[in-house]
């Protein structure tokens, strides 16, 4: 039962911290988040508590940088590359392929 450090905790404090169990990390659901979102402006905090035995995730932060606001899990579904502001972090995703052209007719022979 070994605990990890994560990079994504927002504070260390008297209840809070940047060390979580595994079965926390295995449980969290920002990385899912965050790739199914790979802007380069949108935030991710987490707010980790310590209990005896195991760690909770008792918040997450999420935020624009570039429109400096606050996000929810409902708004972060408009983080898409249609927002102006939208631009990939490419350590995270990679650019959606472009559709590729619909193949030429072959030429027909002649009669």
């Amino acid at each position: 039962m070994g605990r990890l450090f994560c990079a994504l905790a927002t504070r260390e404090g008297e209840r809070s911290t940047a060390r979580a169990f595994m079965e926390t990390c295995e449980a969290c659901d920002v990385a899912r988040t965050r790739g199914a979102h790979p802007c380069r402006n949108l935030d991710i905090g987490l707010d980790i508590r310590a209990h005896r035995e195991r760690s909770t995730i008792d918040e997450v932060y999420l935020a624009c940088n570039a429109y400096k606001i606050a996000l929810t899990v409902d708004t972060v579904q408009d983080c898409t590359p249609n927002c102006p502001e939208w631009s990939l972090d490419a350590s995270i995703g990679q650019e959606p392929e472009p559709e590729a052209p619909a193949a030429p007719e072959p030429p027909k022979p002649a009669t």
